[in-house]
């Protein structure tokens, strides 16, 4: 029983790294160049720190669909990318496919994007200050 409960604990707070959403202003989410993302997120012991990250290592352009990919580069064949302001945590892109035409494209940056101890990060790439 101790085990069982040792793992829910683990995988829950494995879950909730992911949601940066809770620990970042959101609000304050900026972009620069079309893939830095610029944020602000509490640190573990109190305090907070601005960091910036690539988001060019995080998303791909997968023929007009914005996808999860380490192999990144989205920012090759997609523009006007910003926070969707209706979905707070939801970036919003206009990706070309494979025939040339622009698609709208949404990805949920909650259900990839971390906060580790104030920085953003996604996968095995963390922000910068």
């Amino acid at each position: 029983m101790k085990l069982t409960t040792a793992i829910v604990i683990a995988l829950s707070a494995f879950v909730a790294a992911q949601d940066f959403a809770f620990s970042c202003d959101h609000n304050k989410f900026e972009f620069r160049d079309g893939h830095n993302a610029k944020a602000k997120c509490g640190r573990t012991h109190g305090g907070s720190r601005t960091t910036t990250l690539d988001l060019d290592r995080c998303f791909i352009n997968d023929n007009g669909a914005l996808r999860r990919d380490d192999r990144g580069k989205y920012s090759k064949s997609c523009v006007k990318c910003q926070m969707n302001p209706n979905r707070p945590s939801w970036m919003w892109c206009q990706c070309k496919d494979k025939s040339k035409n622009w698609k709208e494209s949404e990805i949920n940056l909650n259900d990839y994007l971390a906060n580790q101890d104030g920085k953003l990060c996604c996968g095995n790439s963390c922000g910068t200050e």
